[in-house]
């Protein structure tokens, strides 16, 4: 049988233990400050380095502002929610991130390694932004038609400005929000009904007043009830083609609790679900923008904005009586198999939104 030395053994083990590299080691070597297992610091960001003069300082902050100003915009555009503040960033965020672009260029100058962030937030804003800018109009053969979207402003919109608008640009349907008896009247005097002699009235004092104007008839009119001010949908006959045509005006996100809002955009998503025609135009101010995912989810089921799918881009209808130009595009016409081919903005003299106005043309 086979027995260990342990006298050997021992030696062998004595004889290590006094090699040099060995022998002279202490516990010194052994504390934590020499090995990987203490925790790393965390060093706080530099602002000023050695050298930085304050241009490059200054740049160094307006860039993370800007850097922080978008990427708060591109959280909002990809948040449902209806916590009201970030209800309100999603409205702006087109606006927000042009961060973007300026954190670019200012960490750039100032030699930030936060500059590499700031492009990756600049190819997601171009996400975004550029498809808006690419038309996806597909091949109808239908009628050819022009319609305009406008909100009265509390019916103080000037009744003659809004006739020479569909005069000149002969305007086949319209859709009108905030529009009182009074400024139905005013309109009617104006001209509006020789111009288009069709109408669905739904009339009312303050904001809750909607109407549909048509060249065409207008057939199996339906008051949709449940919102706060106002839904309204016909039929159109031009010959033998038949389409839908809605007028919406959704309660406001703000300042009214933004739940309301959301709830008035699901109802309406069921009833443009529902409609019977297979054509449909849907026009009204959402007081939601694209950048809104509860608008987006609007766009399901064949829908598209009138907007982007002309590749007109973002247009910004409200506010229309500021020294500033509008911010938010809140006016929107939403189309099914029906093709946008052209989409631009008119003035509204004496209302707080520019009108939109859109070339169509109906499927067969």
């Amino acid at each position: 049988m086979w027995r260990p030395d342990l006298a050997r053994a021992g030696r062998r083990a004595s004889a290590w233990l006094r090699r040099p590299s060995l022998r002279h080691l202490s516990l010194r070597h052994l504390s934590l400050r020499h090995l990987s297992l203490r925790r790393p610091v965390l060093r706080r960001p530099v602002l000023r380095r050695p050298g930085d003069g304050w241009p490059t300082i200054v740049a160094t902050l307006l860039g993370l502002a800007a850097l922080a100003v978008a990427l708060l915009g591109l959280l909002a555009h990809e948040l449902s929610t209806e916590w009201q503040p970030l209800v309100i960033a999603a409205a702006l965020a087109h606006t927000l991130m042009f961060g973007a672009p300026i954190a670019v260029v200012l960490l750039a100058l100032a030699r930030r390694p936060t500059a590499a962030l700031a492009v990756v937030a600049l190819v997601l804003v171009a996400v975004i932004e550029v498809p808006q800018h690419i038309s996806d109009t597909r091949t109808a053969s239908g009628p050819r038609l022009t319609a305009l979207q406008a909100n009265l402003r509390l019916g103080s919109a000037d009744p003659a400005a809004l006739v020479a608008n569909v005069r000149a640009h002969d305007v086949d349907v319209l859709t009108t929000e905030e529009i009182t008896g009074a400024e139905r009247d005013r309109l009617v005097t104006a001209g509006l009904a020789a111009q288009l002699p069709y109408d669905f009235d739904g009339t009312a004092a303050g904001a809750g007043g909607v109407m549909i104007w048509s060249r065409y008839p207008l057939s199996e009119k339906v008051v949709h009830h449940g919102f706060q001010l106002g839904v309204l949908s016909a039929t159109v006959t031009i010959g033998a083609q038949r389409f839908t045509i809605v007028v919406a005006h959704m309660a406001s996100p703000y300042p009214y609790p933004a739940d309301g809002w959301a709830g008035e955009l699901a109802k309406l998503r069921k009833i443009m679900a529902g409609l019977a025609t297979r054509d449909v135009v849907v026009g009204g101010d959402f007081n939601a923008t694209v950048d809104n995912a509860q608008l987006r989810s609007l766009l399901t089921g064949g829908y598209r904005d009138a907007a982007e799918s002309s590749g007109a881009g973002y247009l910004a209808t409200y506010p229309a009586d500021t020294w500033y130009p509008p911010l938010i595009g809140i006016d929107h016409l939403l189309l099914r198999h029906v093709d946008a081919s052209a989409v631009s903005t008119v003035a509204l003299p004496g209302s707080d939104h520019r009108g939109l106005l859109v070339h169509l043309r109906i499927a067969d």
